[in-house]
């Protein structure tokens, strides 16, 4: 399964690299996620306590190359978290995805007639999970609802359909990692996951915000992985390359090389303060009209997302290679 997993992700990494001119992220995900995650879900209706608990290791394996993959798509690096970036797309983990599939299947049972074979078995299969304690595929789906508090039987035993069924919804994670509000609160230093603080605070999309999202832009390939790469914190600012020196975010190596004020050079100064990038605010001085005060995240979401992805890249031209 991983091998085949392997072979249809390049596959699609190749016949990626003839839509230079026309990339898009989105339908690159919507091929992935129609010709390649699938393998890495098969047995997982019937096999997901072997899978899940027992299969560790393959999991993992399947799981690093999932998340791998979508980095590549988005031409970001290794460095930036899964987490982020299954928020950035509005995608969910393999292993969630596997258990909302087993809950699917599970419902499917539920609704055919008394007199069908296949609901008779996974009867057979509840009544020894819950009588004998056997550990069948029923007992690792009662246990996986149990877990997350969902009932998948009756008072009197039998059968009976999940409250969510899991039905895949693009963007149904998004949000989870974000500030309350629109103006939430800018990160004041380093941590454990920094870079999920800096996209949650800066660049995650807020509840109230209209419009499509920054990876479905149609953009030529170089400014799209451009956009993705500041947003996502995949870029060579300064503040970036001193994560990589493992310096503190505030020493001189995280200081802005484009101007001489000593500050941090991140994305919020890049975008909002940076004397180098005077110019580029002041073509696009309407975006920060809807920013009072100035706020990040209102300044990426408050307006059109193309306009500001042209003024995200104007300040990424403005400054060279170095940020990209």
């Amino acid at each position: 399964m991983q091998r085949r997993q392997n072979a249809a992700a390049g596959l699609l990494r190749r016949r990626s690299k003839r839509l230079d001119r026309h990339y898009s992220v989105d339908v690159m995900m919507q091929l992935y996620l129609t010709t390649v995650a699938p393998t890495a879900s098969y047995g997982c209706d019937w096999g997901l306590r072997h899978m899940v608990a027992e299969c560790r290791t393959g999991r993992n394996n399947l799981e690093a190359s999932y998340i791998q993959t979508m980095r590549e798509l988005c031409g970001v690096r290794r460095s930036v978290p899964a987490v982020v970036l299954l928020q950035e797309l509005g995608e969910l983990p393999l292993a969630v995805e596997w258990k909302r599939q087993a809950l699917r299947f599970w419902s499917a049972l539920t609704a055919l007639p008394e007199t069908s074979i296949f609901k008779q078995a996974a009867m057979d299969d509840l009544a020894a999970a819950q009588q004998s304690n056997t550990q069948n595929w029923a007992a690792g789906l009662l246990a996986c609802a149990k877990q997350h508090g969902m009932a998948l039987t009756g008072a009197d035993g039998s059968m009976m359909a999940a409250a969510d069924e899991g039905h895949r919804s693009r963007g149904g994670c998004r949000g989870r990692a974000g500030a309350a509000g629109v103006c939430g609160h800018e990160p004041e230093g380093p941590s454990g996951g920094v870079k999920r603080t800096t996209y949650a605070a800066w660049f995650s999309r807020p509840g109230c915000a209209q419009g499509g999202e920054f990876w479905q832009l149609e953009l030529s390939a170089p400014q799209l992985r451009a956009v993705q790469r500041l947003r996502l914190g995949s870029h060579s600012l300064p503040v970036e390359t001193g994560r990589f020196a493992k310096k503190d975010r505030l020493s001189v190596t995280g200081c802005c090389t484009f101007c001489d004020t000593g500050a941090v050079g991140d994305e919020k100064h890049l975008l909002m303060e940076c004397p180098a990038t005077d110019v580029v605010r002041q073509r696009f001085c309407c975006l920060f009209d809807l920013a009072v005060p100035p706020c990040t995240r209102q300044l990426v979401w408050g307006g059109d997302i193309m306009m500001v992805a042209e003024f995200m890249l104007g300040g990424v031209g403005l400054i060279g290679s170095s940020a990209q």
